[in-house]
């Protein structure tokens, strides 16, 4: 559905495994499951991501997700 959402919306998605050396250069890196709609991460063990706050693609692609439950769910 995340991935629906962002195509939808044209936010750029790129599915694929991540190296251990990306994630020292990523802006955003979030992670999704059923349980914890999109949880932006902003620290991998001592690895700062991007600037150490959650993102704005992360926070756009949340609010668009809870939007998307509220609508199913009515």
């Amino acid at each position: 559905i995340v991935l629906e959402i962002a195509k939808k919306n044209k936010i750029k998605i790129e599915e694929r495994d991540v190296l251990v050396s990306e994630i020292k250069t990523a802006d955003e890196i979030f992670i999704t499951a059923t349980n914890k709609f999109i949880c932006p991460l902003v620290r991998i063990d001592k690895n700062k991501i991007g600037d150490g706050k959650v993102g704005l693609i992360s926070v756009k692609l949340l609010n668009l997700y809870k939007d998307y439950i509220a609508e199913v769910c009515k």
